[in-house]
């Protein structure tokens, strides 16, 4: 009977515990090359912050380097 018992919060605690430690996925954002498409960029990285979505990982080619570098400066960069 203890020996049950002791089996059964065993599996209760362990169940609450994976509960707790959930954790989000990672939000990645890749940003392409060329000068037009930038501004195009600079556009979702604002509706993103909006809209409380959190980037993790901001990587870019050309253009789209200089502004994810520029985002990771900052929120009180005047670009972005």
């Amino acid at each position: 009977m203890v020996l049950s018992l002791c089996l059964f919060f065993t599996i209760f605690v362990s169940a609450q515990e994976d509960c707790i430690n959930i954790q989000r996925p990672k939000v990645a954002v890749v940003l392409s090359g060329g000068g037009a498409k930038g501004f195009a960029h600079i556009g979702v990285l604002k509706v993103l912050e909006q809209e409380g979505i959190p980037i993790d990982i901001i990587v870019g080619t050309s253009m789209g380097s200089l502004i994810g570098g520029f985002y990771s400066l900052g929120s009180d960069n005047p670009l972005i």
